[in-house]
């Protein structure tokens, strides 16, 4: 029963990944004139700034790891765990002991863009002079969070086999197109419940399909098949047969 729940869970990662691609293309989306000026301007500039400093300084490894490791402390604490013990080295990597884990605890360093969300909390409470520095920052990490993310993906984190690989990639797919589309909103006014209607949406439209395709299945000779995945179907249907043959007989 476990697995079919993991199944269904991955299916709405999947799904809700391609909604929110098609969102944050949306939020993207925009005249070449609004890309060159303003707060988009300066998140490009420093988007594209970070590019040389990832191949020339050996990728800030010090600096990602020290943020990955806090990341999960701070996921940790947010469901009520605390730090024991965190270490960072250039050398050796880090690791970090915590009280409360789970699965959003061991992804979050996949997902959630701290230094990001840092200079957009920034965006948002500094004076306007010196937005275009703070925008530019905002760029510089979100660049560095998407490349650092891809290169832990590729050096086999255990972090994600231990939810299973394609289960784990395809959340943090997901989650990443929603922080990312959701900071672009904040800092550029886009709307970000907008945005987040916008992601779901594709549920509306995509739920009739499952349900067609779940329905033309079972009745072309797969019900066996719904019976090992759903287990309890056999029982439901021994209940309303029960059911229904004791209102026939009180009928009668």
């Amino acid at each position: 029963m476990r697995k079919v729940v993991k199944g269904i869970f991955f299916l709405v990662f999947v799904i809700a990944g391609i909604g929110f691609s098609r969102a944050f293309w949306h939020v993207i989306d925009h005249p070449r004139d609004v890309w060159f000026s303003g707060t988009y301007l300066y998140i490009i500039i420093g988007f594209a700034a970070y590019l040389p400093v990832h191949f020339l300084f050996h990728r800030l490894i010090v600096l990602h790891v020290f943020g990955h490791e806090l990341t999960h402390v701070l996921w940790s604490m947010l469901f009520g765990g605390k730090m024991h013990e965190m270490y960072v080295s250039r050398e050796e990597g880090g690791y970090a002991k915590y009280s409360r884990g789970n699965f959003l605890v061991t992804l979050a360093p996949y997902f959630f863009p701290l230094y990001a969300i840092f200079f957009m909390v920034l965006h948002l409470i500094v004076a306007a002079r010196f937005k275009p520095y703070i925008d530019g920052l905002l760029g510089f990490s979100m660049s560095f969070h998407v490349l650092l993310t891809l290169y832990s993906i590729r050096r086999d984190q255990p972090d994600l086999r231990r939810s299973g690989v394609f289960f784990s990639l395809a959340f943090i797919y997901m989650m990443n197109c929603v922080a990312l589309g959701a900071i672009l909103c904040v800092v550029t006014g886009g709307g970000t419940v907008a945005f987040l209607r916008d992601g779901i949406h594709i549920f509306k439209h995509i739920w009739p399909d499952i349900v067609f395709t779940y329905n033309w299945l079972y009745l072309h000779g797969l019900r066996p098949l719904f019976d090992v995945f759903s287990g309890g179907y056999a029982h439901l249907k021994e209940w309303l047969a029960e059911r229904y043959a004791n209102s026939q007989g009180k009928s009668g």
